[in-house]
């Protein structure tokens, strides 16, 4: 018992060195570490089981790269038929997210019942964790598609953000339009003062003249960045400064 006492101070009091310096450590790391110090200094280098430490420490550097690939995966193609949508890229958006529910929903019932209930003494196939998962993550999604999307809570929601985000893009604007005039005496630099968004230009004109609503070109204004790609529109002068 002391032993683990030890191995605890010992992790939490390089845990909190290692959160003043910023270093990027791992708690099961530190734990894993101190518990082998102990069992060295009580038992010997023969009471360690090295085998199963070799295999520790490859995961400890085989996780980030396969966590990274999974990713990947996974992000690609809801950047690419989602996000990056030409057309409608909000809505399709929201009618996916009942689906991306259901796979956090899964997957986290899956491991729950997997690992989780080892401590009930309930011993289930693995067939029946994936029916009893399968289950809730339906469940949990026709809960999120009517509790969310149906009502307009979430349209409801990204109105207010965008309207909030858009005060402060104003406001932080008008502050670097104060302070460029002072510093660089009205001078310009690049296209981010050369030239004007297109598509800027055509909601405040809708938006002056009544052709869509206020809350519509705030959501066109904001979701703009998620559907085109911006680099496309950098001028050769500022692809040269980038390169520099």
């Amino acid at each position: 018992m002391l032993g683990m006492l030890a191995s605890m101070m010992s992790a939490g009091l390089w845990l909190a060195m290692a959160t003043h310096w910023s270093l990027p450590v791992s708690t099961t790391q530190s734990i894993v570490g101190s518990i082998i110090g102990f069992s060295i200094v009580e038992k010997g280098v023969g009471a360690v089981q090295w085998n199963n430490v070799y295999g520790i420490i490859i995961w400890w550097f085989a996780t980030p790269i396969v966590a990274a690939l999974i990713a990947i995966l996974l992000f690609l193609p809801i950047r690419n038929f989602l996000l990056r949508r030409t057309k409608g890229a909000y809505a399709m958006t929201l009618k996916w997210w009942p689906f991306f529910v259901f796979i956090v929903i899964f997957i986290m019932t899956v491991f729950l019942f997997e690992k989780g209930i080892e401590s009930v003494d309930i011993s289930w196939s693995m067939a029946v964790v994936m029916l009893v998962a399968l289950g809730t993550g339906i469940v949990c999604a026709l809960l999120a598609y009517f509790a969310f999307i149906s009502t307009g809570i979430i349209d409801r929601m990204v109105d207010k953000r965008c309207k909030q985000k858009l005060l402060r893009c104003e406001q932080a604007a008008s502050e670097m339009a104060l302070k460029s005039d002072d510093v660089f005496d009205d001078k310009t630099y690049g296209t981010l003062h050369e030239e004007k968004d297109d598509f800027e230009n055509t909601v405040h004109s809708a938006m002056k003249h009544g052709t869509v609503s206020a809350s519509t070109g705030i959501k066109q204004k904001l979701l703009h960045g998620m559907n085109v790609d911006i680099l496309e529109k950098l001028s050769t002068k500022e692809q040269n400064i980038r390169q520099k």
